[in-house]
Formats: structure tokens, C-alpha cells, sequence
């Protein structure tokens, strides 16, 4: 993890805004929370972006 995506995952966090997704608003999976915590993305969202 770098440490920027960590602050931004913070700043999340405090906002009320970690685990929803960026994109679409929708929650953020836990397994994909698990894995990358510093998710902004769901997987949809993500697969659309690549």
C-alpha cells in the first residue's frame, strides 16, 4: 500500500464515505475490502474502468 492511498482511505473513513464506491455509491465488497483495503472501487466499477 502506498502511503497517499492510505491517507485518502483515512479521509474516507473520518467522512463516512469508506467501503461505498467512488463511482456508483454502492457498498464495496468485504472480501475486496479484505484484500485491498484501500479500495475506492467495487469490483464492477473496477472492471469497467480497465
Amino acid at each position: 500500500m502506498r502511503l497517499d492511498e492510505t491517507d485518502a482511505a483515512l479521509t474516507r473513513l473520518a467522512e463516512d464515505r469508506y467501503g461505498l464506491c467512488e463511482r456508483c455509491g454502492e457498498p464495496i465488497g468485504a472480501g475486496r475490502l479484505e484484500a485491498r483495503p484501500t479500495a475506492r472501487l467495487c469490483i464492477a466499477c473496477a472492471s469497467a474502468a480497465r
